[in-house]
């Protein structure tokens, strides 16, 4: 079975590279607005970025979304949003949209988040899942996302496999060169030893037949 958090760093990484979505019809929730929205801000990101260095600041703008900035080390990589539309006195039409860090038809982030619809769709199926396992007071459930994991990997595997071999050659170097350390160490200590036997011998040891 794929562990989806050892490969949500390469995942990241690719979704950086590609990937902007629009949002769909939505869900409808049996809750009003007010507690929907309360419920919302109180959201973290969804449990798939594993150790990648993510953070998210959600804010109501103020027009019924609730929007999450998603930074990674201090810069702002991507934005999810929930649309919330009252339909009622007691039910809550939600959607969610993933969109790059603004709306500038110019921000470097839009074309990167252009090219890769198998990301777009892992991510956004992701936080739908987040959402709605929020207003629904459960866990995240990892197998409504399956599809879109898989469809993520099949479409990136070189990329993911590159990746994963470029950290395993740093490894192994990086074992290489502790070994060779280690290694001299061990030489410089034996040498330091073999001194101090040969030359620290008393002069009293010596065969007066010697002399």
């Amino acid at each position: 079975m794929v562990n989806c958090k050892s490969l949500a760093p390469a995942l990241l990484a690719l979704a950086l590279l590609g990937g902007c979505g629009s949002a769909d019809s939505g869900e409808v929730y049996p809750l009003p607005a007010t507690e929907v929205r309360e419920l919302l801000r109180a959201t973290d990101l969804p449990p798939v970025f594993g150790s990648a260095p993510v953070r998210a600041n959600a804010i109501h703008d103020g027009d019924g979304n609730i929007i999450w900035w998603v930074t990674q080390r201090g810069e702002a990589v991507l934005r999810f949003i929930a649309h919330t539309e009252t339909v009622d006195a007691s039910h809550t039409r939600v959607t969610v949209d993933i969109q790059p860090p603004t709306d500038a038809v110019d921000d470097p982030m839009a074309k990167r988040l252009a090219d890769n619809p198998s990301i777009r769709n892992l991510y956004r199926a992701a936080m739908v899942e987040q959402v709605d396992a929020a207003l629904e007071h459960r866990e995240f459930n990892y197998s409504a996302i399956s599809g879109q994991m898989m469809g993520a990997m099949a479409a990136n595997m070189g990329e993911i496999g590159d990746r994963m071999d470029r950290a395993a050659e740093a490894s192994r170097k990086a074992d290489e060169a502790n070994m060779a350390d280690a290694y001299a160490r061990e030489g410089q200590s034996s040498y330091s030893d073999e001194d101090e036997t040969e030359f620290g011998k008393p002069m009293d040891d010596a065969d007066p037949g010697t002399y």
